[in-house]
């Protein structure tokens, strides 16, 4: 009988040695991707925050330079994604970059470099966007996998045998993967590990997630910023006398992923732009006007209001000297006007039909008051025209309660086609903005009702006039429309292949919420009929329909926990008992603003979680509530809302109903929790991946809690952010309800006492 060979497993070595690799590897994979090196770049690690002296020094060493934007004939909007602590280079001559000479600056004490690593070109992307570096700290194995060597690495012994350790929180969030971090990246680099890897067995190719920095930063949250005197410094400041309507947007933030493109116009209707004014410059694209009737292009006849309107939309950028910035100043523009300044029904009438002809993806930009478009007439002209986009301001009106006017039937819509604009104005607390109300002095207020789409700011704009100088304290809701149709010739410039209607979604789903306003869930998400779906954000509008699926690196996905071991969605464990959210009759039990996951202030929050005075609820008093939020996406998270309220136990709660509407049963039970002066429920942004936001809310001490049954009452919570598309984009299904699936509500028993 033969005898069973006996297999020996090798004892692992407490101090892995290093791999003392002189060279990079020539080729690496990730998941399958091939990744072939790119041997003249080489991504730098320096200390926090090096002086540009510490930097130029050592690339004066190695004889190096620094990557430059736009390198490689790369598109506008390229940035390069240097970080506080990261520097991309490439050899000054072309030839590769020698491993050693680095080694040798980063022993020396006398420079600030610590670390480099390899750059790859991903076998599935061309170009400089498929550029990337394998960084050195660690990367990810597959959990489940149907390759038999991945298996001695998923035990302690054997990890530690490969030089990795595996970090349980990291793992926790990347399921279906299992993070290792290597144990001496200097010695053993991540990228190294996995070569050696790779060398055993070809087929962990399949299983190893490798961490890939990009060359080209994520540019929907890369801010790029005009040279133009009237738009300020190149920082998110809005300064005063300057264009705080365009930073309030984050207008910077579409400009880093384009300026616009030649295959989109803007049309505007309206008493004439001079479009030969400096400012409306711009690099090749269509600058013209046409007096319609006639068909003449008279490109110098102007009005103040055209002048305007024109120079928000498209004005170019970095002018020496006075000059603004527009929204879209690479797209082309076309003003159309009739003979005297007319505006009418008819030129309306006409307007649509000589945009709506045109070829390309056109926007049509109608300053006037929507209820000038109840006409039978221009209805059916608008419906002639379904992929001619329409922005139309909501109206000026002298009242608060003026309404916009468009419907005029029961049942009736408003086209897909067809944006409805309203105005705010600076708000309160910063980033938040208010319903642009009636100001006795000026006589003008933003109209409201349910055709409203979005706002945008309306006070204190700053435009060209006809003079070609400019005006510093516009106001009215036909501002608010040029920035909308600004934002949605952005969109078509970026997703040529999106419909008028599906721009127009764009813009209502990713619209940021006003901290003050009560929304009730509607076909795009939260709506109001004084905010609409809230204002336009151009750092979330350029996030893409597939995103959800394809986990692209501009999305945002906040949470609140459940329970201390909730990592994200969906969440099968006791819900009700300890989730993130806290009541304390002292305002200061807790910290409020944006912390390190793990800091001494987050760690504060879970200790109060866990202590049972944190769900009393003090009848008569003031009570403060407080909510945790953390960010897992990729990008940061912009436009973070909390809301919060207190309903009567149930047997269950119902998503959207209990959260929305507080004049509608069952909501108008609950006792809500108000944002306070310096609103501390609304965070602007950004929220980084991993970042944890704490907000407060404060329920009054004259709330009402007689209706409640008991000494019972149920906590619920919401977070919303206007580039978490994976809850803002999910529509309700016919039965049941998936949104409380994604962690964005939640719900604690609490105490009445």
């Amino acid at each position: 009988m033969a005898r069973k060979k006996r297999t020996v497993q090798p004892i692992p070595d407490p101090n892995p040695k290093p791999l003392l690799i002189r060279v990079f590897p020539p080729t690496l994979a990730s998941t399958g991707t091939a990744l072939n090196l790119v041997p003249d770049r080489v991504l730098l690690e320096f200390n926090d925050s090096p002086t540009s002296k510490q930097v130029d020094q050592v690339l004066q060493l190695a004889n190096l330079k620094l990557e430059a934007d736009g390198a490689q004939g790369a598109a506008p909007g390229y940035v390069v994604n240097h970080t506080s602590r990261y520097r991309w280079a490439r050899t000054k001559d072309g030839s590769p970059v020698v491993r050693m000479k680095l080694q040798a600056i980063e022993a020396s004490k006398a420079n600030a470099l610590q670390g480099h690593e390899p750059v790859y070109q991903r076998s599935d992307v061309a170009g400089p966007k498929g550029i990337v570096a394998a960084l050195s700290g660690g990367f990810a194995l597959r959990r489940q996998s149907s390759t038999p060597p991945l298996n001695l690495y998923v035990t302690g012994p054997a990890l530690k045998e490969a030089g990795l350790r595996r970090v349980a929180r990291r793992s926790d969030c990347m399921a279906p993967f299992s993070y290792h971090a290597s144990i001496d990246p200097k010695a053993r680099p991540a990228w190294a590990i996995a070569a050696e890897l790779f060398r055993k067995s070809p087929k962990l190719k399949q299983d190893i997630l490798l961490e890939l920095m990009p060359l080209v930063s994520p540019l929907a949250s890369t801010p790029v910023y005009p040279v133009d005197s009237f738009f300020g410094t190149g920082n998110d400041t809005e300064e005063a006398a300057k264009q705080w309507n365009l930073k309030r947007i984050g207008a910077p933030y579409a400009w880093g992923k384009t300026k616009g493109a030649g295959g989109v116009t803007v049309y505007l209707y309206d008493q004439g732009a001079n479009v030969t004014l400096v400012d409306m410059g711009s690099s090749g694209a269509t600058r013209d006007q046409f007096e319609m009737t006639s068909g003449s292009s008279m490109k110098t006849t102007t009005s103040d209001h055209g002048a305007a309107m024109a120079s928000i939309m498209v004005a170019k950028h970095d002018d020496a000297g006075t000059s603004m910035a527009g929204l879209a100043p690479d797209c082309g523009f076309v003003s159309l006007y009739k003979s005297g300044g007319v505006v009418d029904t008819a030129g309306i009438i006409e307007a649509i039909g000589w945009a709506g002809g045109a070829s390309g993806h056109n926007v049509l930009c109608l300053p006037v008051e929507a209820s000038v478009l109840n006409d039978t007439t221009v209805k059916a002209q608008i419906a002639a025209y379904p992929n001619l986009l329409i922005c139309v301001a909501s109206g000026n009106g002298t009242d608060t309660d003026q309404a916009i006017g468009y419907l005029s039937t029961v049942g009736e819509t408003v086209p897909s086609n067809l944006v409805i604009c309203g105005a705010t104005d600076h708000g309160l607390g910063g980033q938040n903005d208010a319903w642009l109300d009636y100001v006795s002095s000026s006589l003008l207020c933003s109209r409201h009702g349910p055709e409203l789409s979005v706002v945008a700011p309306g006070v204190d704009i700053i435009a060209l006039n006809a003079a070609g100088t400019y005006a510093t304290t516009l106001r009215g809701t036909s501002y608010a429309a040029a920035q909308v149709a600004g934002l949605a010739a952005l969109i078509w410039s970026a997703y040529p292949t999106l419909t008028a209607a599906q721009v127009r979604r764009r813009l209502e789903q990713t619209a940021a919420k006003s901290h003050s306003t009560q929304y009730k869930t509607q076909a795009n998400g939260l709506w109001n009929e004084y905010m609409g779906y809230g204002r336009i954000d151009a750092s979330a509008v350029l996030v893409t329909e597939a995103d959800v699926d394809a986990g692209d690196t501009e999305r945002g996905d906040v949470f609140v926990r459940d329970a201390p071991d909730d990592v994200g969605d969906p969440y099968v464990g006791t819900f009700w008992f300890n989730g993130d959210i806290v009541v304390s009759t002292n305002a200061t039990a807790l910290s409020t603003g944006t912390f390190d996951a793990g800091s001494t202030e987050d760690g504060a929050f879970t200790s109060k979680v866990a202590d049972l005075t944190s769900t009393r609820i003090t009848k008569g008093a003031d009570n403060y509530v407080f909510v945790r939020v953390v960010n897992r996406g990729p990008a940061a998270a912009r436009g973070i809302r909390v809301t919060a309220m207190m309903a009567a136990c149930a047997t269950g709660f119902t998503y959207p109903e209990d959260w929305d509407d507080e004049t509608a049963p069952p909501a108008n039970t609950h006792v809500r929790a108000k944002p306070e002066t310096d609103d501390k429920s609304y965070l602007y942004g950004p929220l980084a991946n991993g970042r944890v936001f704490i907000a407060r809310l404060k329920i009054d001490s004259t709330a009402d809690f007689s209706a409640f049954s008991g000494n019972h009452a149920c906590a619920l919570a919401r977070v919303v952010a206007c580039n978490d598309v994976e809850f803002t984009r999910i529509p309700l299904p016919a039965t049941g309800d998936i949104r409380p699936q994604k962690n964005n509500v939640m719900q604690r028993n609490m105490s009445l006492v």
